[in-house]
């Protein structure tokens, strides 16, 4: 239970959560969640269900959530609410005698993820994701390469704005493909890419993720990211527009108790530069220290 207590009134959130064993391949986690607001007396509900199968050869699940319109949890965060989320999945793992070229590749893992949304509050399908990844290769070396295709259709109950490009309210449906790549990440330097593109609403999309990694040795980890969007024809105004995104991450540990973290991130959207500095100190099991600055500009 949490409590944010306030001129006016409180913030009161409940949960309880379970995890059951049904069996070695066979599991259930599920949580309910529930927020009332004490200065306006409205109360919501969010929760969760999750069924898993898993195996050597196969995972398979199924995911059910629900999160209501007034669901208010203002010590936490909801990224989305009034809506229903079906979520089932598949990804088979083959590594049989069938496998070519066994001492290159170690795994042949196909999947299929699709996700399922509808509102809430009035039962209308809003969204369908159909994500197939009919290769996904995971070789020897750690390496992996993987291809994706995502079918999508989005209804929008109100005008949608990524990157400052506003799309108006409606039905869509487009396709985007993925190809992604991966070096081992537990090398000093590791790679990590990832390609999409394909129509977007009412135009197209062309995105580049770019990750790179160092970590010379445990205490130190050190992230580049580059993030790339390229809209061409999007939007009520049909905009052509290139949008990037730069990040450094990194993570210095003394020991396992004491951490300095830091993360800069760049927008050239806006031209807006965001820092965030921590440094921890858990001086003993379940209490902590914590200094934090951060700075945002444009």
């Amino acid at each position: 239970m949490t409590i944010k207590n306030q001129a006016g009134g409180s913030n009161i959130v409940s949960t309880v959560d379970g995890f059951f064993r049904l069996g070695e391949s066979h599991s259930l986690n599920a949580m309910l969640i529930h927020s009332t607001s004490t200065n306006t007396g409205v109360q919501g509900f969010a929760g969760f269900a999750q069924y898993f199968y898993s195996t050597n050869k196969a995972k398979i699940w199924l995911t059910q959530s629900v999160v209501t319109k007034d669901f208010n949890p203002e010590m936490g965060f909801v990224s989305r609410k009034d809506v229903i989320g079906t979520t089932p999945g598949i990804n088979w793992y083959y590594r049989g005698r069938l496998m070519p070229f066994r001492k290159i590749i170690r795994a042949f893992e196909p999947g299929f993820l699709p996700e399922i949304y509808h509102q809430a509050s009035t039962g209308k399908l809003i969204e369908v994701q159909l994500p197939i990844f009919p290769m996904w290769i995971n070789f020897q070396n750690g390496s992996f390469i993987g291809y994706g295709i995502n079918p999508s259709y989005q209804f929008l109950t109100e005008p949608f704005q990524p990157l400052g490009i506003t799309i108006k309210a409606g039905g869509y449906h487009y396709i985007q493909q993925q190809v992604w790549l991966g070096s081992d990440a537990s090398k000093i330097l590791s790679v990590f890419g990832k390609v999409d593109w394909g129509t977007y609403f009412n135009g197209r999309l062309f995105t580049t993720d770019l990750n790179l990694q160092f970590a010379p040795i445990p205490n130190i980890l050190i992230k580049w990211r580059f993030n790339r969007n390229q809209f061409t024809g999007v939007g009520e105004e049909k905009v052509n527009a290139t949008v990037d995104l730069l990040s450094m991450e990194g993570r210095f540990a003394l020991n396992p108790r004491v951490q300095l973290i830091g993360f800069y991130q760049q927008n050239t959207e806006n031209q807006s530069k965001n820092y965030n500095i921590r440094l921890a100190w858990e001086y003993r099991p379940l209490s902590l220290y914590l200094f934090c600055a951060e700075s945002a500009w444009i």
